[in-house]
């Protein structure tokens, strides 16, 4: 994926109810950011945001869209997932618990 100099890609993710969309909600419009949210996806779509293949599903093409528009040039994104998702377990594993650095 090739980025542009100022890309930005914000991932929040945690526990159910931890406050990632209330978190994403504010960040969004000060970077400013287009915020991908699966659950907001979800609910607007009128499906169960606790059906596991549905959210596997939505997810995996959460990050696609989210590696399109980057690789587009958008500026900035803000993308939920959960804690259970691959996505997440594959930053853990690259980049440590913490997650990738945080010093912008």
């Amino acid at each position: 994926m090739k980025q542009h100099p100022s890309t930005r890609l914000v991932l929040i993710y945690g526990l159910p109810a931890s406050g990632k969309t209330m978190l994403a909600r504010q960040l969004a419009p000060k970077i400013p950011a287009i915020r991908l949210d699966k659950d907001q996806w979800t609910t607007r779509l009128g499906l169960d945001v606790w059906d596991d293949e549905f959210r596997v599903r939505l997810e995996r093409q959460l990050w696609a869209l989210a590696q399109e528009l980057v690789a587009q040039g958008q500026s900035s994104l803000v993308l939920l997932l959960s804690a259970r998702s691959r996505y997440t377990r594959v930053l853990k594993c690259t980049h440590g618990a913490r997650g990738p650095d945080r010093s912008d």
